[in-house]
């Protein structure tokens, strides 16, 4: 049986077969019916850039063809992939378009969904929840089920915007317990990321733990790359609850590399404000300050002023004459955090991965990242050679 990784790359081929099959026959409707399997199949894959290509044409086959129906779902599934690649202004004009009368209930709840994100983020708190709040209504009158994640997304950033905490957790916490209960592995892991920045921003300890539980599975599950990296982010997240700053800088890094390369400007902005909080509280003003002014570059590039305003006073500050020192012990070699020498220990003691991750209660995937950090970090390539080093620098 195919791994959900495998299943996604067999789909993607056969899509890829129907659309050579239906350019070969010269049929509008099938041809723009595989591209739009296929578009979704790269979405599926992280491929965003390729997904975006891939709906476009079967719009402009649509178009020419004058499928008005299949024009609208075209339209609908790439105004997700524009708001999510960052390009808010286009995202709104199509979400604009397929909002009439001779649409289905469940493209418009996106496109009012979608509305509502962007107006969130914005700071247009009062218009993005009547927008969140008209697209969950039509979502329930479609019973379009798999909007519900990105509803309560939708709903929990007005929320936490106007400080009204308790609702906010509400909705997060909703969106928590739809990815514990159906596994799915795809729709609720957007706003899983927003909804971890709220939980330990907050100090809701329970809930950022069962988030990264949830995340811990879907990347296991589908070693999709947008899951891997959000895993790193709320690894950073709950590391500098723990005070652990070296090892957040290190999760924040990895995540932030990896929202770079699948060009998610939303996710990486939050994940450099994170990063900078991680260096400062270590004492490393000098080199949070470049991350605060890239995550403003890109705060100031999708127009979300409340973001902006945060890094621009974060900016603003001036450092403390007596820094604040890394929680992290001391006396830990090369630089490695506390969790790293823990899972060193266990190597040492030959522990395998998986008996690592259960003894810790992680994740073989997380466990997998700290092992190849603490490699990149004793420059070395194997346990073997890691272990060496620890006993001959009697570091355990």
């Amino acid at each position: 049986m195919l791994s959900i990784q495998g299943q996604t790359a067999e789909g993607e081929r056969l899509a890829r077969e129907a659309v050579a099959l239906a350019l070969a026959e010269n049929h509008a409707e099938a041809s723009a019916y595989a591209y739009r399997k296929l578009a979704g199949t790269l979405e599926y894959a992280s491929d965003f850039d390729g997904s975006l290509r891939a709906y476009d044409t079967a719009l402009a086959v649509c178009r020419t063809a004058n499928l008005d129906q299949q024009a609208l779902f075209c339209m609908s599934c790439m105004s997700w992939i524009l708001f999510w690649m960052g390009d808010w202004k286009r995202s709104l004009e199509v979400c604009r378009e397929y909002d009439t009368p001779q649409s289905n209930d469940a493209s418009r709840a996106l496109g009012h969904l979608i509305t509502g994100l962007v107006r969130g983020y914005r700071g247009e708190v009062r218009s993005a929840r009547r927008s969140a709040q008209e697209g969950r209504a039509l979502a329930a009158r479609a019973n379009f089920q798999l909007a519900d994640p990105i509803a309560l997304w939708a709903l929990g950033v007005p929320d936490e915007a106007e400080g009204k905490l308790e609702v906010a957790r509400e909705h997060y916490a909703a969106l928590l317990r739809f990815g514990e209960k159906t596994g799915d592995v795809h729709d609720v892991l957007p706003g899983l990321g927003s909804a971890m920045a709220f939980f330990a921003k907050n100090g809701f300890r329970e809930e950022s733990h069962r988030t990264v539980q949830v995340l811990s599975r879907i990347a296991n599950a589908t070693g999709n790359a947008e899951a891997v990296a959000t895993l790193a982010y709320a690894l950073g997240e709950r590391a500098f609850s723990e005070k652990s700053f070296g090892e957040a800088d290190a999760h924040f890094a990895h995540a932030a590399q990896a929202f770079a390369e699948l060009n998610l400007p939303l996710q990486r902005l939050g994940t450099l404000t994170s990063q900078s909080r991680a260096r400062q509280a270590a004492g490393r003003f000098g080199d949070a300050k470049p991350l605060l002014e890239e995550a403003l570059r890109l705060a100031r590039a999708l127009a979300a002023r409340p973001a902006a305003s945060t890094i621009e006073a974060l900016l603003a500050e001036k450092p403390p004459t007596q820094p604040v020192a890394d929680r992290e012990p001391a006396e830990a070699p090369h630089g490695l955090t506390q969790r790293q020498v823990e899972i060193l220990r266990a190597l040492a003691g030959g522990q395998t991965n998986k008996e690592i991750a259960a003894q810790f209660d992680l994740s073989t995937r997380t466990v997998d990242m700290h092992v190849r950090r603490l490699f990149d970090r004793l420059n070395c390539r194997t346990r073997t050679e890691a272990v060496r080093m620890a006993l001959e620098g009697k570091w355990l």
